[in-house]
């Protein structure tokens, strides 16, 4: 399914960054997903006025039959609902300094790609600090937690509690 040749070239930066997000950790493992990103991606790159149907989705993207019904059968929108989420995880790891972000907004089945807000940029060296203290610190406090479980937990085996 390859519906990128076509493309033109001012679109480049924003084809990389979806090949980006493909290869990245958050969707190697997620092959339903990875297939449904790269087929809203490329549609929403090469029509970006039109929204892609659910419907169309179904059949072309996910295999549904001809007789699928978005009505009665909501796998497209839960799988939409996880790729959100995936983009979500993806650009708060992964994707902390990529210049594009792809946006998946709800009620739409149009990828957006939009160049990141310059202060963002800007904050993230910061933010990946922060992010590093934050997991340290409850890292530290579970084995905190875990020691004072232990202590108590032998004090009550040997009868003084």
């Amino acid at each position: 399914m390859s519906i990128v040749g076509a493309m033109p070239e001012s679109l480049q930066p924003e084809r990389e960054q979806l090949h980006r997000v493909l290869g990245s950790d958050a969707f190697r493992h997620s092959a339903s997903l990875r297939h449904l990103l790269a087929y809203l991606g490329e549609k929403s790159l090469l029509t970006p006025a039109e929204d892609v149907k659910e419907y169309t989705i179904g059949i072309e993207a996910c295999g549904k039959p001809q007789s699928y019904d978005p009505q009665k059968d909501a796998s497209v929108r839960v799988q939409v609902g996880r790729l959100r989420q995936k983009l979500q995880d993806y650009y708060q790891k992964d994707g902390l300094e990529d210049p594009i972000l792809l946006d998946l907004p709800k009620g739409r089945f149009t990828v957006l790609f939009r160049a990141r807000p310059a202060a963002s940029v800007e904050v993230n060296p910061i933010r990946k600090r922060l992010s590093a203290a934050v997991a340290s610190v409850r890292s530290a406090s579970r084995l905190t937690l875990l020691l004072v479980a232990l202590l108590v937990l032998a004090l009550t085996w040997a009868g003084i509690l």
